[in-house]
């Protein structure tokens, strides 16, 4: 948005920054792109008050601005609820909506989905990051005129080379390897993972998996990785820059139970890889089944292991995931996103 010409700044949690965040920070200062650091928890509390209370003097001693673009649920929820002052469009990225999580109980699902809706009706435009979260949203009682669909995009990412990835892992080239890049945590089901890792052993039993990323169910993890039998082929890498290793991956595996277009998707296309996931929000916008991977129902961790052996299996599908990742790929850059979301903002505010 800033190579675009728009002046922009970045009011940001101080929790859970870790060292890539730290980086964007640093590159967007160097772009101009001035960063507010602020505190806000994560959990529903009254302390939210305090926290909308710290948005509106921010707005007043900053703006005005022409877009107040609220992120993912906290983030989607001040922003939302901000007075409509004269000019100044309040824009929501929900980023997965919590009513997608098919585990939700339903007197959750009823209160989230109510509190969305009101939200939904108050803002004056959404962002969906794919055609599935648009209608999920509509289905909660957003209007779809107050919805449009931005895929989420990429820079052009500096991928890691396969042969030094699997040196520094001690891999032979000849090792299948599956990759899970994400947070160990409910919604990305690592559990769901090993299960169908476990089931990829019975006829790739020389499989690795190599799991990237921390979270609050990592102990869990690695217990669910002894008690499944397949510790001693799972690789847990921790907070690592999960692109130095892609290419070092045969296919990339997504357990989650819901998402609303993830990235690590987006990443495994950049990087020619196939791609094993569950049937969640944005991936029948990027996987084409048996070109460049399958779409399995989420939980089906049978169907999972079963897929990720036939990718590992037939020697054609490499060349094919890659050559259907390239047509793909154009539709998912970081500027076709910022140009979307550019002619977004200048429709909302009538520029």
């Amino acid at each position: 948005m800033a190579q675009l010409g728009w002046d922009v700044d970045v009011y940001h949690c101080s929790g859970r920054k870790d060292g890539f965040f730290e980086a964007f920070l640093t590159e967007a200062k160097s772009l101009g792109i001035r960063t507010f650091e602020t505190s806000i928890g994560r959990e529903v509390s009254a302390k939210d008050f305090q926290s909308l209370a710290a948005l509106k003097g921010f707005v007043r001693e900053n703006g005005p601005y022409d877009v107040v673009h609220g992120h993912s649920s906290k983030g989607g929820f001040l922003a939302r609820a901000l007075s409509k002052t004269t000019g100044t469009a309040r824009v929501y990225t929900p980023n997965a909506l919590v009513t997608m999580d098919p585990l939700l109980s339903e007197k959750k699902r009823k209160v989230f989905g109510f509190v969305e809706k009101q939200l939904g009706l108050r803002a004056e435009h959404m962002v969906a990051v794919s055609t599935d979260e648009k209608a999920h949203a509509e289905e909660l009682g957003v209007p779809g005129s107050k919805i449009s669909v931005i895929p989420n995009g990429i820079r052009d990412p500096e991928m890691g080379s396969r042969n030094v990835m699997r040196e520094k892992l001690g891999i032979t080239e000849e090792t299948p390897v599956v990759g899970f890049v994400g947070r160990l945590a409910h919604q990305k089901a690592p559990d769901d993972f090993l299960k169908a890792f476990k089931k990829l052993l019975e006829t790739v039993p020389n499989a690795i998996a190599v799991m990237i990323g921390k979270g609050d169910q990592e102990e869990m993890t690695q217990g669910w990785a002894k008690e499944y039998e397949v510790d001693k082929s799972v690789r847990f890498l921790g907070a690592v820059n999960a692109r130095e290793y892609f290419k070092g991956f045969d296919l990339l595996m997504l357990s989650s139970r819901y998402e609303g277009h993830p990235y690590t998707v987006v990443e495994a296309i950049f990087a020619g890889i196939p791609v094993v996931t569950t049937a969640v929000s944005g991936v029948s916008d990027m996987i084409r089944d048996g070109q460049n991977g399958f779409i399995v129902p989420v939980g089906a961790t049978d169907q999972m292991g079963e897929k990720m052996s036939l990718v590992l299996q037939d020697q054609t599908f490499p060349l094919r995931a890659t050559k259907t990742n390239e047509e793909i790929i154009p539709a998912f850059t970081a500027m076709a996103m910022a140009k979307s979301t550019k002619e977004l903002y200048e429709r909302l505010i009538q520029v």
